[in-house]
């Protein structure tokens, strides 16, 4: 369960860190990031173990698995 909400709380960090405008299938005219614009939004993932962040890019490519096992996890605990 603490592994679970540690790749959640990374995967919400990691999107609080995407400039607002930033989506999945940007215009094909946009503008590139600049080398110091990815230092910058990348820098704070080399901190994590790279076994962590294998889970959680994982996690990430299905979101609504993450979310339907938090709720079993959280469902099947007794009060």
């Amino acid at each position: 369960m603490a592994f679970l909400r540690r790749c959640l709380a990374f995967l919400l960090a990691l999107a609080a860190l995407l400039p607002p405008g930033v989506s999945a299938q940007s215009a094909p005219d946009s503008t590139p990031v600049s080398q110091e614009q990815l230092d910058s939004l990348l820098a704070p993932i080399a901190l994590y173990p790279d076994q962590l962040l294998a889970q959680v890019l994982m996690a990430s490519t299905s979101p609504l698995g993450v979310v339907a096992e938090a709720r079993t996890t959280t469902s099947s605990r007794a009060p």
